[in-house]
């Protein structure tokens, strides 16, 4: 069986050395090891040129050769191993699986991603025609990932950037018995910082941990009383296993004394002979801003973090190491004097420490190590912009190179993203995406922290704000605002779309019902100021600058799905430039898809639509109808020189209401 596995691993060897020989230069044959009882071979290739530059790599890469007819998670663990046993002489980020298994593909790049590993897996029951074919296929594989967008938290070496010496050094702090938080708007990597600062705690042999999430239901519903004595109850769980960690749970005690709960904890934390720390995420859902209880968490919350701070204070009297790490958004109720008429038993007891945005050369380093494995290269200089209009926030950075990344033809990989097209990109995921994703975290901030609405407001409308107030050094540290020669600017363009948003909802909830709006719409523009007829243009100039983006995106996303799905069609360039006026071709026909839809006229625009209308059909029903509405949206009110009253608008209002919510119903 041994012999016969090993002759099945060399035939699949061979058969991809041969597939492969004019990409690849063998340097280390193929060699034979044993991984948790699996056979595998292994070998050290070096890529041609231009798959190295593809790669990203000057390293050699490491081939794993399997004959499982199943993959396991453990094929990647092999892998891993292998690579840290070359000491440095294999590429670490990147790795080829040539394997057996029909459904394997998928598995493999899964479990490659959470590794932070790029795996190529070749399947050896695929058949190529010939090199080229292999070399197409592969890479169209390799680069269809998108690696930037991670939608939960991150705290693993390969995607965890430029946080991870502060980790270290809070872990190092709370093992020593301290007090630390990290406070920060949502989405901005508090909950991943936490989780690496937990595993540094963890991975010491000297720390018990225990997680308070109170987010959750078992956790905020609880009174003072009822909360502490879980604490205890979850720390004589964790010192009974290994790793000495354990989740805080709902307590099956119901002492409703507060002073028998404090002496328990304190007697459970004096038991262990290490340091106890208290990890708290989401902390704002026990406090009287809570989301999900405010009227419990007014009456519990002095109570409680009053006896948490007996405890510590009791602690160190007894030269026993109780360490606190509070995430969050808010330290407001901790600055409080009073909480509901009572004097602030733990004003200041938490440290007003922030999860600042990232510095821009770390973004920089996330932004282009991360677009390696999807075949995109940027310049320092524009993915410092990238990061600059999305304020450095790790999270919202990666959704806009994930938008960048979904509207560049992977057949035109790798490349090179051109500073101009980067820019186009990021703004259109700004007015698509972004804003709403800043709206929310800004939403949620103006909840927990009401007071600090009004100087986010007063900077977006232009007006003075006090740079030295304490409400602006507070939104410096969050990332909402930023100096610019000594006056607070919205620290980034997602920051400005996002309090448009957050104001336009407000807008909204206290105007009039919508019908008695459209009711009063004609009358109320016939009688209009001069400088309200100007704000009314500037309306409709911006719906349908909006309506323009999305109906180019629609466009090119149609058009390029119809010519991946009929391969011998004409690209998706030569396609647009049909709708091109002849006097325009020579000057635009150089350009990518992506960016010749940008410069077309809405004239071409609308002709390309009509060329194309077998894409369209679907979309906007009647030709005739679309063709009316089109051309009275290009009569433009607000930029020709002629006569228009309230019924011109109300006519133009219509015809863009119409075309939105046909790009609406297929968007969504």
């Amino acid at each position: 069986m041994r012999k016969s596995i090993q002759q099945e691993i060399a035939e699949i060897a061979e058969i991809f050395e041969n597939l492969s020989k004019e990409l690849i230069s063998i340097t280390k044959p193929l060699s034979s090891f044993e991984y948790e009882n699996g056979r595998y071979g292994a070998i050290y290739l070096r890529p041609n040129k231009r798959l190295a530059k593809i790669f990203a790599t000057d390293r050699e890469v490491l081939a794993i050769i399997t004959n499982f007819p199943e993959q396991q998670q453990r094929t990647v663990q092999a892998l891993k191993e292998q690579i840290a046993e070359s000491q440095g002489r294999l590429e670490n980020t990147l790795a080829i699986v040539v394997h057996a298994d029909p459904d394997g593909n998928a598995k493999l790049k899964n479990w490659g991603r959470e590794q932070g590993i790029a795996i190529l897996p070749i399947s050896v029951r695929d058949s190529f025609n010939d090199v080229a074919s292999f070399e197409r296929d592969l890479l169209q594989d390799f680069f269809s990932n998108d690696p930037f967008d991670v939608t939960g938290p991150v705290s693993d070496d390969a995607r965890f950037f430029g946080r991870r010496t502060e980790a270290m050094d809070i872990a190092r702090q709370l093992r020593s018995g301290q007090i630390r938080s990290s406070l920060g708007i949502r989405k901005i990597g508090k909950t991943s910082i936490l989780n690496r600062v937990l595993h540094e705690a963890k991975s010491a042999d000297d720390c018990l941990c225990i997680m308070v999430d109170c987010s959750k239901d078992e956790v905020w519903e609880q009174a003072a009383p009822e909360l502490l004595r879980s604490f205890s109850e979850t720390i004589d769980t964790a010192t009974q296993r290994t790793p000495k960690y354990a989740e805080v749970v709902k307590t099956k005690n119901k002492n409703p004394d507060i002073s028998d709960a404090r002496r328990a904890l304190v007697s459970s934390i004096e038991k262990y002979s290490g340091t106890v720390i208290i990890f708290f995420d989401e902390v704002d859902y026990i406090t009287p801003g809570s989301p999900t209880a405010s009227e419990s968490w007014t009456r519990n919350f002095n109570a409680f973090w009053r006896n948490l701070r007996a405890t510590v204070q009791e602690c160190a009297r007894v030269d026993k190491r109780l360490s606190l790490f509070v995430s969050g958004v808010s330290s407001k109720w901790f600055k409080e004097e009073s909480v509901a008429g009572v004097e602030n038993a733990v004003l200041a007891f938490l440290p007003e420490e922030y999860l600042s945005p990232l510095a821009p050369n770390a973004s920089v380093a996330m932004i282009r190590s991360i677009a390696k494995v999807a075949g995109l290269a940027f310049e320092d200089s524009t993915a410092e912009w990238i990061g600059a209009a999305c304020g450095n926030m790790p999270y919202w950075t990666r959704k806009a190179c994930s938008y960048v990344h979904r509207h560049i033809d992977i057949r035109e990989r790798p490349c090179l993203v051109p500073r101009e097209t980067a820019e186009r990109l990021v703004k259109e995921f700004v007015e698509v995406e972004g804003g709403a994703i800043a709206e929310v975290a800004l939403n949620h901030l103006f909840k927990v922290h009401p007071e600090v609405y009004e100087p986010v407001d007063k900077v977006a409308r232009g007006e003075h704000v006090e740079s030295r107030d304490s409400l602006v050094a507070t939104l410096r540290r969050y990332g909402v605002l930023a100096d610019a020669a000594g006056k607070p600017i919205l620290a980034s363009i997602m920051i400005e779309e996002g309090i448009k948003l957050y104001n336009r909802k407000i807008a909204e909830r206290s105007s009039a019902p919508a019908a008695s709006v459209a009711e009063a719409t004609t009358t109320t523009l016939l009688n209009l100021s001069i400088d309200e007829w100007a704000d009314e243009l500037a309306l409709i100039n911006a719906t349908r600058n909006k309506l323009e983006r999305k109906m180019r995106g629609l466009a090119l996303n149609f058009i390029k799905f119809s010519s991946l799905q009929a391969p011998g069609t004409s690209s998706p360039s030569s396609r647009i430039q049909k709708c091109l006026e002849r006097a325009r071709v020579e000057k635009l026909k150089h350009l990518p898809p992506d960016d010749l839809i940008d410069k077309l006229l809405w004239s071409e625009l609308v002709r390309l639509v009509e060329i194309e209308w077998s894409l369209f059909g679907s979309v906007f029903s009647d030709l005739r109808i679309f063709k009316e509405h089109a051309q009275t949206i290009n009569e433009r009110p607000d930029a020709h020189a002629k006569d228009v009253d309230g019924a011109d608008l109300a006519l133009y209002r219509k015809s863009l209401r119409w075309l939105e919510d046909a790009v609406q119903r297929v968007s969504s």
